[in-house]
């Protein structure tokens, strides 16, 4: 079993990437508007770090910043 600590762990590397991934594509061009650029955020990054996300036990020590 993963512990919850390592699955948020992955989760926020997997969503950093898919940001990053996005640079080029994406976050520097000025001709695509700021309602399509949030829509694929919400879409790429937020699903990739939001996934299983319900399954979580959270604990005291998960929820410090």
């Amino acid at each position: 079993m993963v512990a919850v600590d390592d699955d948020i762990t992955s989760r926020l590397t997997k969503a950093g990437s898919a940001f990053g991934k996005l640079q080029d594509r994406l976050w520097r061009v000025h001709g695509i508007s700021m309602s399509t650029k949030i829509a694929v955020y919400c879409a790429v990054v937020l699903t990739s770090l939001l996934y299983g996300s319900e399954t979580w036990t959270l604990s005291a020590p998960d929820t410090e910043t």
